[in-house]
């Protein structure tokens, strides 16, 4: 499997380091050189998916990171190990008798994958998203589903609309992976303003407006942000309270 490209970006906040991975399409992931890395569910996970770009980007996805954790974890590939939060935001788990494992985040697209790592010391909480933009997409019908009257507004007077839904899209996704929240159920609760690179979070849960967010370069056709939290100072960032 190709080996990912860590990114050069300085206005990522300390402790970040972001991977894109490239996919091999030419033959079934069981052929390729990391396949061994995988444990045995989770290649009977790539057997289940029906198409081959799918078992392509999760087993070269999922073989990837375990070879950067166990790089800062000090161990094998095969010695990491994951666990999963409430709504499936999984983590790697710390080795008996070492320091935390550190935070990760993976999303992936078409052709590519993010692979997000951050220090535990520096981050609480990350989340990343890339998504390949297709200039067909029904944005007018999608877009009061997913997005505040504000954000559709700023969509629809971009210079490009479409680019404009898909970087509001993945700030969006990025920000609630981070926050560890279901997606689906909180669209609405969250909205976006864009500031060159950088994006402000506004919320109707306060705990959100904690997290904090950018887009990232990404190939042509693409796009795609990160989302972070800084570590919290002997609070829970679990708790999310509504504003009044």
């Amino acid at each position: 499997m190709n080996d990912a490209r860590c990114l050069s970006d300085p206005t990522l906040p300390p402790g970040v380091d972001i991977f894109r991975l490239t996919f091999p399409y030419q033959e079934e992931p069981s052929g390729l050189h990391d396949w061994s890395i995988l444990t045995s569910s989770e290649q009977a996970r790539v057997a289940r998916f029906r198409n081959l770009g799918d078992r392509v980007r999760f087993a070269a996805t999922r073989a990837t990171l375990r070879k950067l954790l166990a790089q800062r974890m000090d161990c094998a590939p095969t010695d990491v190990r994951f666990g999963e939060l409430p709504y499936g935001k999984p983590f790697a788990v710390a080795l008996p008798d070492r320091s935390d494992a550190p935070v990760f985040n993976v999303a992936h697209s078409g052709d590519h994958a993010l692979i997000a790592l951050a220090d535990p010391a520096l981050l609480h909480e990350i989340g990343i998203d890339i998504e390949h933009v297709d200039q067909e997409i029904e944005r007018q019908s999608l877009a009061p589903i997913v997005f505040t009257p504000k954000e559709c507004l700023s969509i629809e007077t971009a210079t490009d609309p479409v680019m404009a839904f898909y970087l509001h899209w993945c700030g969006k996704e990025a920000v609630l992976k981070a926050a560890g929240v279901g997606i689906s159920e909180h669209l609405q609760t969250i909205s976006l303003n864009f500031d060159a690179r950088a994006v402000i979070v506004k919320s109707t849960i306060s705990d959100l407006e904690t997290i904090q967010a950018k887009v990232l370069d990404s190939p042509h056709g693409y796009a795609a942000a990160f989302a972070w939290r800084q570590k919290p100072n002997g609070r829970s960032c679990a708790l999310l309270q509504r504003k009044t």
